[in-house]
């Protein structure tokens, strides 16, 4: 993840699982998020359903980016969630650019 979206000019904050993304975000919301789906503590969808149902960050899109691979089910499910995008290949920043304009 750290090399796809390095050489970008975007400036990034990285956490180690979800819920770490989830405290930093309500500290400092980010203009957005690439999450991936398998993480300790709090995976990508439960990182997706806390997002929406917080109100200072339901607005801020999220790029989910399986690192393994994932099936139309996982996709389908991640967008129910409020996915904006969906990146199953290795061009996050085009995908990552989508969602935020």
């Amino acid at each position: 993840m750290r090399q796809a979206l390095s050489g970008t000019g975007w400036r990034f904050t990285f956490a180690a699982d979800g819920a770490q993304a989830l405290a930093q975000a309500r500290l400092n919301p980010p203009d957005a998020v690439v999450s991936a789906l398998l993480m300790p503590v709090m995976d990508g969808y439960a990182l997706l359903h806390q997002w929406l149902a917080d109100p200072a960050l339901r607005f801020i899109p999220v790029v989910v980016c399986p690192q393994a691979a994932a099936d139309a089910a996982c996709e389908q499910l991640a967008r129910g969630l409020g996915a904006h995008a969906w990146c199953a290949d290795a061009d996050v920043p085009t995908h990552l650019r989508r969602a935020v304009q």
